[in-house]
Protein backbone atom coordinates (compact mmCIF):
# COMPACT_ATOMS: atom_id res chain seq x y z
CA UNK A 1 0.00 0.00 0.00
CA UNK A 2 1.50 3.27 -0.93
CA UNK A 3 -0.78 5.75 1.33
CA UNK A 4 -1.67 5.68 4.63
CA UNK A 5 -3.69 7.99 7.15
CA UNK A 6 -2.69 11.61 7.53
CA UNK A 7 -1.36 12.90 10.61
CA UNK A 8 -4.09 14.96 11.34
CA UNK A 9 -6.45 11.62 10.96
CA UNK A 10 -3.73 9.79 13.66
CA UNK A 11 -4.01 13.27 15.84
CA UNK A 12 -7.52 13.35 15.86
CA UNK A 13 -7.59 9.73 16.62
CA UNK A 14 -5.56 9.68 19.39
CA UNK A 15 -7.10 12.89 21.02
CA UNK A 16 -10.47 10.78 20.69
CA UNK A 17 -12.29 13.01 18.10
CA UNK A 18 -13.17 10.29 15.40
CA UNK A 19 -16.83 8.82 15.74
CA UNK A 20 -19.06 6.84 13.40
CA UNK A 21 -17.62 5.89 10.25
CA UNK A 22 -14.53 8.31 10.23
CA UNK A 23 -13.42 6.03 13.31
CA UNK A 24 -14.27 2.88 11.82
CA UNK A 25 -12.48 3.35 8.81
CA UNK A 26 -9.26 4.46 10.48
CA UNK A 27 -8.99 1.42 12.83
CA UNK A 28 -9.31 -1.02 10.16
CA UNK A 29 -6.71 0.93 8.07
CA UNK A 30 -4.70 0.83 11.57
CA UNK A 31 -5.33 -2.85 11.55
CA UNK A 32 -3.87 -3.57 7.74
CA UNK A 33 -0.89 -0.71 7.87
CA UNK A 34 2.02 -1.27 10.30
CA UNK A 35 3.54 1.74 8.94
CA UNK A 36 0.34 3.70 10.32
CA UNK A 37 0.15 1.95 13.62
CA UNK A 38 4.19 2.08 14.21
CA UNK A 39 3.29 6.31 13.37
CA UNK A 40 0.17 5.94 16.06
CA UNK A 41 2.76 4.41 18.74
CA UNK A 42 5.06 7.44 18.02
CA UNK A 43 2.33 9.52 18.83
CA UNK A 44 0.80 8.11 21.64
CA UNK A 45 3.97 8.02 23.47
CA UNK A 46 4.84 11.61 23.05
CA UNK A 47 0.79 12.54 24.45
CA UNK A 48 1.89 10.68 27.18
CA UNK A 49 4.64 12.30 27.97
CA UNK A 50 3.01 15.78 27.84
CA UNK A 51 0.99 14.47 30.58
CA UNK A 52 3.32 13.76 32.73
CA UNK A 53 4.97 17.06 32.62
CA UNK A 54 4.66 19.40 35.64
CA UNK A 55 3.11 22.78 34.41
CA UNK A 56 5.60 25.78 34.59
CA UNK A 57 4.94 28.06 37.20
CA UNK A 58 5.87 31.83 36.66
CA UNK A 59 8.33 33.39 38.74
CA UNK A 60 6.88 35.44 41.68
CA UNK A 61 8.48 38.71 40.86
CA UNK A 62 6.90 38.76 37.25
CA UNK A 63 3.76 39.82 38.12
CA UNK A 64 5.06 42.65 40.31
CA UNK A 65 6.88 43.79 37.68
CA UNK A 66 4.34 43.58 35.25
CA UNK A 67 2.67 45.78 37.33
CA UNK A 68 5.02 48.32 38.37
CA UNK A 69 5.33 48.71 34.01
CA UNK A 70 2.08 49.61 33.72
CA UNK A 71 2.06 51.84 36.76
CA UNK A 72 5.20 53.70 34.97
CA UNK A 73 3.83 53.75 31.19
CA UNK A 74 2.58 57.20 29.94
CA UNK A 75 -1.04 56.91 29.50
CA UNK A 76 -1.11 57.41 25.53
CA UNK A 77 -3.72 60.49 24.24
CA UNK A 78 -6.91 59.57 21.87
CA UNK A 79 -7.50 60.31 18.85
CA UNK A 80 -10.71 62.97 20.59
CA UNK A 81 -8.06 64.35 22.80
CA UNK A 82 -5.54 64.74 19.77
CA UNK A 83 -8.52 66.55 17.76
CA UNK A 84 -9.37 68.83 20.58
CA UNK A 85 -5.82 69.91 20.57
CA UNK A 86 -5.57 70.49 17.30
CA UNK A 87 -8.72 72.81 17.00
CA UNK A 88 -7.62 74.88 19.78
CA UNK A 89 -4.18 75.61 18.33
CA UNK A 90 -5.61 76.45 14.62
CA UNK A 91 -7.49 79.34 13.13
CA UNK A 92 -10.89 79.34 12.70
CA UNK A 93 -10.58 79.39 8.87
CA UNK A 94 -8.20 76.71 8.76
CA UNK A 95 -10.48 74.37 11.12
CA UNK A 96 -13.38 74.94 8.62
CA UNK A 97 -11.13 73.48 6.03
CA UNK A 98 -10.02 71.02 8.39
CA UNK A 99 -13.51 69.82 9.44
CA UNK A 100 -14.68 69.74 5.77
CA UNK A 101 -12.07 67.74 4.46
CA UNK A 102 -12.20 65.10 7.32
CA UNK A 103 -16.12 64.70 6.42
CA UNK A 104 -15.56 64.31 2.53
CA UNK A 105 -12.53 61.72 3.53
CA UNK A 106 -15.14 60.14 5.76
CA UNK A 107 -17.71 60.03 2.70
CA UNK A 108 -15.21 58.67 0.65
CA UNK A 109 -14.24 55.80 2.91
CA UNK A 110 -17.83 55.06 3.32
CA UNK A 111 -18.95 54.61 -0.18
CA UNK A 112 -16.04 52.68 -1.05
CA UNK A 113 -16.23 50.29 2.09
CA UNK A 114 -19.93 49.71 1.13
CA UNK A 115 -19.09 48.80 -2.61
CA UNK A 116 -16.97 46.17 -1.34
CA UNK A 117 -20.11 44.70 1.10
CA UNK A 118 -22.41 44.70 -1.85
CA UNK A 119 -19.57 42.96 -4.06
CA UNK A 120 -18.78 40.35 -1.39
CA UNK A 121 -22.19 39.17 -0.85
CA UNK A 122 -22.71 38.91 -4.57
CA UNK A 123 -19.60 36.75 -4.66
CA UNK A 124 -20.25 34.53 -1.70
CA UNK A 125 -23.92 34.01 -2.65
CA UNK A 126 -24.70 30.41 -1.98
CA UNK A 127 -25.76 28.30 -5.17
CA UNK A 128 -27.99 25.62 -4.93
CA UNK A 129 -28.11 22.82 -7.51
CA UNK A 130 -30.89 20.21 -6.99
CA UNK A 131 -30.31 16.49 -8.79
CA UNK A 132 -32.96 16.89 -11.20
CA UNK A 133 -31.05 20.02 -12.23
CA UNK A 134 -27.83 18.27 -13.45
CA UNK A 135 -27.35 18.33 -17.24
CA UNK A 136 -27.40 22.40 -17.03
CA UNK A 137 -23.83 21.51 -17.13
CA UNK A 138 -23.15 24.87 -15.22
CA UNK A 139 -22.58 23.57 -11.50
CA UNK A 140 -19.09 22.39 -10.85
CA UNK A 141 -18.22 22.06 -7.31
CA UNK A 142 -15.18 21.53 -5.94
CA UNK A 143 -14.25 18.74 -3.26
CA UNK A 144 -10.81 18.58 -1.96
CA UNK A 145 -8.41 17.81 -5.16
CA UNK A 146 -11.65 16.67 -7.47
CA UNK A 147 -14.04 19.21 -9.49
CA UNK A 148 -17.56 17.53 -9.62
CA UNK A 149 -20.41 18.73 -12.56
CA UNK A 150 -24.03 17.87 -12.41
CA UNK A 151 -24.86 15.46 -15.01
CA UNK A 152 -28.01 13.26 -15.85
CA UNK A 153 -28.82 13.18 -12.18
CA UNK A 154 -25.59 12.27 -10.65
CA UNK A 155 -22.37 13.97 -9.79
CA UNK A 156 -19.38 13.67 -12.38
CA UNK A 157 -16.00 14.36 -12.19
CA UNK A 158 -14.18 16.60 -14.51
CA UNK A 159 -12.60 14.73 -17.28
CA UNK A 160 -13.59 11.27 -16.09
CA UNK A 161 -15.54 9.35 -18.94
CA UNK A 162 -18.51 7.47 -17.08
CA UNK A 163 -18.88 4.95 -19.81
CA UNK A 164 -17.78 1.06 -18.65
CA UNK A 165 -17.49 2.56 -14.34
CA UNK A 166 -17.94 0.31 -12.28
CA UNK A 167 -20.77 0.08 -10.08
CA UNK A 168 -20.61 -0.14 -6.44
CA UNK A 169 -22.64 0.98 -3.74
CA UNK A 170 -21.56 3.75 -0.91
CA UNK A 171 -20.89 1.03 1.57
CA UNK A 172 -18.44 -0.93 -0.27
CA UNK A 173 -15.17 -1.77 0.85
CA UNK A 174 -13.62 0.07 -1.83
CA UNK A 175 -15.11 2.85 -1.35
CA UNK A 176 -14.75 2.71 3.13
CA UNK A 177 -11.24 2.61 1.80
CA UNK A 178 -10.96 5.34 -0.59
CA UNK A 179 -12.83 7.40 2.15
CA UNK A 180 -9.63 6.33 4.80
CA UNK A 181 -7.57 8.89 2.22
CA UNK A 182 -9.98 11.37 1.51
CA UNK A 183 -12.66 12.06 4.29
CA UNK A 184 -13.73 15.17 2.33
CA UNK A 185 -15.88 13.13 -0.02
CA UNK A 186 -18.15 11.89 2.64
CA UNK A 187 -20.07 14.93 2.41
CA UNK A 188 -20.70 14.89 -1.11
CA UNK A 189 -21.92 10.60 -1.04
CA UNK A 190 -24.20 11.23 1.82
CA UNK A 191 -26.43 13.71 -0.44
CA UNK A 192 -28.32 10.38 -2.07
CA UNK A 193 -26.95 10.84 -5.47
CA UNK A 194 -24.82 8.84 -7.10
CA UNK A 195 -20.79 10.01 -7.75
CA UNK A 196 -18.95 9.07 -10.69
CA UNK A 197 -14.87 9.23 -9.78
CA UNK A 198 -11.63 7.93 -11.10
CA UNK A 199 -10.09 5.87 -8.73
CA UNK A 200 -6.40 5.24 -8.44
CA UNK A 201 -4.70 1.80 -8.05
CA UNK A 202 -2.90 1.81 -4.42
CA UNK A 203 -0.24 -0.83 -5.91
CA UNK A 204 0.56 1.46 -8.78
CA UNK A 205 -1.37 -0.20 -11.71
CA UNK A 206 -4.15 1.17 -13.64
CA UNK A 207 -6.76 3.33 -12.42
CA UNK A 208 -10.43 2.76 -12.71
CA UNK A 209 -13.70 4.49 -12.77
CA UNK A 210 -16.52 3.70 -10.06
CA UNK A 211 -20.57 4.75 -9.84
CA UNK A 212 -21.05 5.23 -6.14
CA UNK A 213 -25.05 4.21 -5.67
CA UNK A 214 -26.74 5.69 -2.52
CA UNK A 215 -28.02 2.51 -1.74
CA UNK A 216 -26.51 -1.14 -2.94
CA UNK A 217 -27.42 -1.72 -6.50
CA UNK A 218 -30.59 -4.43 -7.61
CA UNK A 219 -28.71 -7.79 -7.69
Amino acid sequence: MSRHATAEQLSSYVDGELVGPRLRLVETHLVECQDCRRRLDGLQRVVAGLHRLEPLAPPPVLGQDLARRVRLEPKPRDLLERLEEHLRSTPLQSTVGFTFALVFALAVILYLFSGWVERQVLLHQPVLVAPSEVGAGAAVRRVGPRSFHAEDGRWLEVGVDPRGAAVVAVDDGVVRQLLVFEPELEPLLDEGVPVVLAMEDPAGGPGRVLEILPTPPEP
